[in-house]
């Protein structure tokens, strides 16, 4: 009766090592293969939430690497533009040197900034702080003048340009054509009338004055240094009832109005003293 006993509890650990080898392994398989599209499913989601975050973070550090660039490459517009600038003005200065016009004037460089919409005014930089006073004639490098020092701010000055209602000074007319030894002095009065229009006034009857001659300041008055280019006279008027001549200048500085002019240091108008 034991053995029966001791055969019964060996033939169910046999059959315990059995079910456990193959029935679970079976059950095992099966829960595997109904789980699988579960684990799967979710096992994709975490991936792609990993990529997610991720492609999230390099998006992030890539537009901040952007903007960094961006920041860089504006510094560097502006570096190129400065350098650009003082090349141009550095230009200027070696073709004022080559017409020797420091050894004629004293010269303050400064640069176009605007005109003004409400009258015949520029804005320029350069102020107090250089030594610009109010007065004190503005050029081109080719000696067009501009006009003269209307008000002057720490760093900036405004320019009263030469077509402005308010500006007037004496002229010379030299003939464009004029090979005579003997040069015939002929004064007028230029002026302003306003969006950089200048009319020529008070030149005698008995001058001969013609289409094309080539108006230049002079020294009478005070208002501009002697043999500065103004313009050249145009449709020419004469009457019967005037003991003077008019017409139009076409001035030079429409045309010649570049960013970079000269403040001429050594010269004050006569007007300002």
């Amino acid at each position: 009766m034991k053995i029966n006993k001791v055969v019964l509890i060996i033939i169910i650990i046999l059959l315990l090592i059995f079910i456990n080898k193959f029935f679970l392994d079976s059950t095992k398989n099966s829960f595997y293969n109904l789980t699988s599209p579960i684990q799967s499913f979710f096992g994709r989601i975490g991936d792609s939430s990993s990529n997610f975050l991720q492609s999230f973070l390099e998006t992030k550090n890539l537009k901040k690497d952007n903007q960094e660039i961006l920041k860089q490459n504006q510094k560097l517009l502006v570096d190129i533009q400065e350098i650009r600038n003082l090349k141009e003005e550095n230009q200027e200065l070696r073709e004022v040197l080559d017409l020797e016009l420091d050894k004629e004037f004293e010269l303050i460089l400064v640069e176009s900034i605007s005109r003004e919409t409400n009258g015949d005014f520029i804005l320029v930089s350069g102020g107090a702080e250089i030594g610009i006073l109010e007065g004190m004639p503005v050029i081109t490098k080719e000696k067009v003048v501009v006009g003269s020092i209307d008000k002057v701010y720490k760093d900036f000055s405004r320019v009263l340009l030469i077509s402005n209602k308010e500006s007037n000074f004496d002229v010379e007319i030299q003939k464009r054509d004029n090979n005579e030894e003997e040069i015939n002095e002929i004064y007028g009065l230029a002026q302003g009338k306003g969006n950089l229009n200048i009319d020529l006034e008070l030149v005698p009857q008995e001058k001969d004055i013609a289409e094309g001659d080539i108006v230049f300041t002079t020294i009478l008055a005070g208002v501009f240094p002697k043999g500065l280019l103004v313009g050249e006279i145009k449709n020419l008027r004469n009457s019967d009832v005037s003991n003077f001549q008019e017409a139009e200048i076409e001035p030079y500085f429409k045309n010649n109005l570049s960013e970079i002019l000269f403040v001429i240091k050594n010269f004050i108008s006569q007007e300002e003293i």
